[in-house]
């Protein structure tokens, strides 16, 4: 790596790290990112590679990725301009990027609440469903536009989950026997709970699928949509509240006060308008392969790995798990 940025040494700064998560071929953000975090007043303090040659490579959903640490000192002039910034850099050079305060990024994860649609799993299994009932464009075009921010994620729900009826339960078992699970999932959830760190799906699908990775992976805790069956088959509608963005920051407020543990020691991680509002109060929020509205509005994305990146935000490399 080259770079114009001066190396500069104070024990009197205010401290940043940058976690940059970068395909080994790629060098040509380098000098433009430097130059933007020098424009905004920060300096380099130290940097050093996140992962080892070679030996380590293959642990990852993407086996060629790079991760730096860099540690950086100054007071920005705009840390909010600085973040959509960052953002916007980090679609131009197709890279992943964490800026976050030395204190946030040295505090211990003691909880983690995932969606799961799109998120833990490759699909979204209100798709699924609609698909085996016949109305599966209908309802996927739909569920694109709820999780774009373009309807009221209740109303949606009830929409698409009212197309639902009549469908044989036996459809709920063929499809849990193959959820396409998401790429680096059960690294991330090695990395999470080798560090004492409490795993949460708070999901707008359906406590259903979201119990078998419960039970597949020993998390702590779900929270979802019940389907209400009846006879055998779906009635089209659900049984108790909705999980919606609202609940879902509630749920994760609860959480926070049943661990007795504080917000910054929490992780969220989402991709859909729904999940915004949770991303934003928890400690560390990451958008997920997400959609326009998550990424313009959270500095810290994956988007080049899998969820196993997840664990460089978090200041874990794969010497530490």
């Amino acid at each position: 790596m080259s770079c114009s940025m001066n190396t500069i040494q104070s024990p009197e700064t205010d401290r940043y790290v940058l976690v940059l998560l970068a395909k080994e071929e790629q060098t040509v953000f380098w000098l433009p990112i430097l130059e933007l975090l020098e424009h905004y007043g920060l300096y380099l303090l130290s940097q050093r590679s996140l992962i080892l040659p070679d030996r380590e490579k293959d642990m990852f959903s993407v086996p060629d990725l790079r991760a730096w640490e860099l540690l950086l000192g100054g007071s920005p002039s705009n840390l909010s301009f600085l973040h959509q910034d960052l953002i916007r850099y980090s679609q131009l050079y197709e890279i992943d990027m964490s800026l976050q305060s030395d204190t946030d990024y040295r505090t211990p994860k003691k909880l983690a609440c995932f969606d799961m649609d799109s998120t833990l799993i490759k699909t979204e299994v209100m798709d699924e469903l609609a698909e085996c009932a016949g109305v599966g464009a209908y309802v996927r075009q739909i569920t694109e536009r709820a999780m774009n921010g373009e309807f009221d994620f209740k109303e949606s729900f009830r929409q698409r989950l009212r197309l639902l009826q009549g469908l044989d339960e036996h459809v709920l078992q063929e499809i849990a026997d193959r959820l396409p699970l998401m790429d680096g999932l059960k690294t991330l959830l090695q990395g999470l709970k080798r560090h004492g760190c409490k795993v949460a799906i708070l999901s707008g699908g359906f406590t259903y699928f979201a119990l078998r990775l419960k039970e597949k992976f020993q998390l702590d805790y779900v929270y979802a949509n019940q389907l209400e069956i009846q006879e055998g088959k779906l009635t089209g509608r659900h049984l108790g509240d909705i999980v919606d963005s609202s609940r879902k920051v509630a749920l994760l407020k609860d959480l926070v006060r049943k661990e007795q543990i504080s917000m910054s020691e929490t992780l969220a991680v989402g991709d859909g308008a729904n999940d915004l509002a949770m991303l934003q109060t928890a400690g560390l929020g990451v958008a997920y392969h997400a959609k326009k509205k998550v990424r313009d509005h959270i500095p810290q994305s994956i988007n080049i790995t899998g969820l196993d990146g997840i664990l460089y935000f978090l200041g874990y490399s794969p010497v530490a798990l």
